[in-house]
């Protein structure tokens, strides 16, 4: 959900300062050229609506961003990631970054262990290997997430056979759950890979 409120923004640039980084005025200067607040690249009144489906109040959480591309250029890791406890200061946090895009923007669906806090507490910094939510990590489960993808090779959209496949298999799920007992779900999504 907050992926899909990621844009690019064509000819604005980001803090070419780091990854993460506080800004007091409307207008910042990073690598010579003037960014505004109105080039923000996440839409902080969607993402605050996604959290608020996504996150049990009280709960911690990670953001991951994948490859993430700074406007300003300049080297970047190829993930960042945030741990949070309060969806409030999520927004701040990205918009932040003055990232200019990415491959993918996750967050974890499920309450992960408050003790990740302590690898980047409400802000974003450079994942390292193994530093990041694991299986183990996972405190309880709130959301079944299914996932529907055909077997292809990594970097190749579903064609439209696969993608109708795909269509027919979920509502065979759909249909299994609730006939078992699930309640209705509470978001579906197509991206284009199914």
């Amino acid at each position: 959900m907050i992926a899909t409120h990621l844009e690019k923004n064509h000819g604005h640039v980001e803090n070419a300062t780091g990854l993460v980084g506080r800004r007091d005025s409307s207008d910042v200067r990073a690598g010579g050229v003037v960014l505004h607040e109105a080039d923000r690249c996440f839409d902080a009144a969607e993402v605050q609506k996604a959290l608020e489906v996504i996150v049990d109040p009280g709960s911690v959480f990670e953001i991951r961003i994948l490859e993430p591309r700074y406007a300003a250029g300049g080297c970047a890791p190829r993930v960042i990631s945030g741990y949070f406890d309060d969806p409030a200061k999520v927004s701040d946090a990205l918009n932040s970054l003055w990232l200019d895009g990415a491959k993918g923007v996750y967050v974890t669906l499920n309450p992960v262990n408050p003790a990740l806090l302590a690898r980047s507490r409400n802000k974003f910094t450079k994942a390292m290997n193994g530093q990041t939510t694991g299986d183990k990590d996972i405190t309880c489960r709130r959301w079944l997430l299914v996932d529907i993808d055909p077997k292809r090779p990594a970097g190749i959209s579903a064609s439209d056979e696969e993608k109708a496949n795909g269509h027919t298999k979920a509502l065979a799920i759909y249909t299994h759950l609730r006939e078992a007992g699930w309640p209705e779900p509470h978001a579906g999504a197509n991206l284009g890979n199914i």
